[in-house]
């Protein structure tokens, strides 16, 4: 086989997410824009601005992924660790260029992921491969190809500020989130044009974005964006990086106000149902 090699193209760090999110080309969103917030913060005492970055993460299976196929002409048969059978099914038929109702995928129990490994990209090559000889193929990737090609979990930037009142409330409350979109599709499609290699952008970095918490003036805004890397959900799809944000920073206008964290919580939880795991 004689291959040509293209040079890669110039990759962003994602080991240091931040730079490069903040870079990124983005669409901002307003989900909630309540009161001055400006002339809220300008008056607060302290103001306080911070950061939170949360890095990419391999979803890091305890068992690299593997599927076998067994195509004919009339029909298909799939034994894979998916998590999305149907999905599965819906891009096996464009892959192919088959009917669905011509597709079997049998689910097997395979290794976890919270999230998404490469369990749908093995089982594309291996229906690929049993077409080209006419047998059935098991794929079975090796650790290193697990884990350099798996869909990362995205990184996320947010930034909040805020502040105290004159009584030691929150004064304010402006909250950024910036979260590049997640929809990894299935690298088979992409590898044979099936598909276009154009990112996607969707609005998923919502989640948890509001707050549980009666801050006042409140503005938040989620920066929608296409993605940096291969990337797909991960274990709440932008909802923990959000909290993480939220609650450390109640925590800091609890230790700015010198009160109890769990105390300056229960203050401001406008959810009775938040309030019972957060009191004594």
């Amino acid at each position: 086989m004689k291959t040509t090699w293209k040079a890669l193209p110039e990759m962003v760090d994602l080991g240091r997410p931040e730079e490069p999110l903040r870079a990124n080309t983005s669409t901002a969103r307003v989900l909630r824009n309540e009161g001055n917030v400006e002339q809220a913060l300008a008056g607060a005492s302290p103001r306080i601005s911070r950061s939170y970055v949360w890095p990419y993460q391999m979803h890091a299976s305890i068992g690299p992924s593997c599927a076998v196929a067994d195509w004919h002409p009339e029909r298909l048969t799939v034994w894979s660790g998916t998590q999305n059978p149907y999905p599965m099914r819906r891009d096996l038929a464009l892959l192919l260029g088959m009917p669905e109702n011509a597709i079997a995928v049998e689910r097997m129990e395979a290794a976890g992921c919270y999230g998404r490994n490469c369990a749908d990209d093995v089982t594309a090559d291996a229906a690929l491969l049993s077409r080209a000889v006419g047998k059935p193929v098991r794929v079975q990737l090796t650790r290193e190809q697990e884990h350099a090609w798996e869909p990362k979990g995205a990184a996320q930037v947010i930034d909040v500020s805020g502040g105290l009142d004159q009584e030691g409330g929150p004064a304010g409350y402006a909250f950024e989130t910036r979260y590049p979109s997640n929809l990894a599709p299935t690298l088979a499609l992409i590898l044979t044009g099936r598909v276009p290699n154009k990112p996607q952008v969707t609005d998923m970095g919502d989640r948890t974005a509001i707050p549980p918490y009666a801050f006042g003036p409140m503005r938040i805004t989620v920066h929608d964006m296409p993605p940096l890397a291969r990337a797909s959900w991960f274990r709440g799809v932008s909802a923990m990086p959000n909290s993480f944000a939220h609650e450390s920073f109640i925590d800091e206008l609890a230790f700015a106000a010198g009160v109890d964290p769990v105390e300056y919580r229960l203050r401001y939880l406008t959810d009775p149902r938040a309030s019972i795991w957060c009191g004594p």
